[in-house]
């Protein structure tokens, strides 16, 4: 029997290791471990202790103990990061421009001049596209998950995160509810209108997504129910205004929006 070459053995050995043992970044193992955090949040919740399967974690997430153990020394460390990144997602999501503008001009309608029916129908419009990406978004299930947990949290340090939360959506709600109405030319009836249509809208929207998480949820009565209440919402902050002929493409102003 010929045997194989010494140094040619050596060689299979070595390329052989090395197809076999991944290097990674810290960066890169900690994306494999937060997406594999949101993905067992989002199938499975978070258990009242809150104390996550790190194990588990670590391993659907591909990466081995010791890289996750030199990042995060101890479960403690894990449950804190864990739990910060399922809340990190808490912002809506961004629509594009084009779909933007598109919203924009199916909220027009032909010789519309009712600019507060406009924004209404915008913005329940928008809400609409929104809450698709919510619902098909592992990342919003595990916030509404661990968000559910925080608010009855006893830990403080986690309950004023929450209320972190809370105010910069409800200030970048208002901020983009200012640029509609300054778009269509809509005056609030009352000086802070525009922030208690924010506050409204938010406290609208958490809880029509908590309730969607739920197994047995009605989408579409909850879906409807949202939207109809956004509508009546605009239609209580804004001074009804009727004038000129609304331009279609009003919604190229608001996509410079931050």
């Amino acid at each position: 029997m010929s045997q194989q070459p010494y140094e040619t053995l050596c060689l299979d050995v070595k390329e052989a290791h090395v197809t076999t043992r991944t290097h990674r970044t810290e960066q890169q193992t900690r994306e494999l471990v937060v997406a594999s955090v949101l993905r067992q949040i989002a199938e499975h919740g978070v258990p009242v202790s809150a104390d996550l399967p790190m194990e588990q974690i670590i391993e659907a997430a591909g990466v081995s103990r010791a890289s996750a153990y030199r990042i995060w020394r101890n479960r403690a460390e894990f449950q804190a990061f864990a739990i910060d990144q399922a809340l990190a997602v808490h912002s809506s999501p961004t629509l594009g421009r084009e779909e933007v503008v598109a919203i924009a001009r199916r909220a027009v309608l032909p010789d519309d001049r009712d600019r507060r029916a406009c924004a209404a129908r915008f913005i329940a419009d928008s809400a609409d596209a929104e809450l698709t990406i919510f619902t098909g978004s592992e990342r919003w299930r595990a916030f509404v998950a661990v968000r559910a947990l925080a608010m009855t949290s006893p830990d403080p340090g986690l309950r004023e995160r929450l209320a972190q939360i809370d105010t910069q959506d409800r200030d970048r709600l208002t901020g983009h509810y200012r640029t509609i109405a300054h778009a269509l030319e809509l005056q609030p009836i009352d000086p802070e209108g525009v922030e208690h249509l924010a506050g409204s809208a938010l406290q609208l929207a958490r809880g029509t997504l908590g309730q969607l998480a739920g197994d047995t949820a009605d989408t579409h009565a909850l879906r409807t129910g949202y939207l109809t209440g956004l509508v009546a919402l605009v239609r209580g902050t804004f001074a009804d205004a009727v004038g000129g002929a609304i331009d279609p493409d009003w919604g190229t102003t608001l996509t410079d929006r931050a």
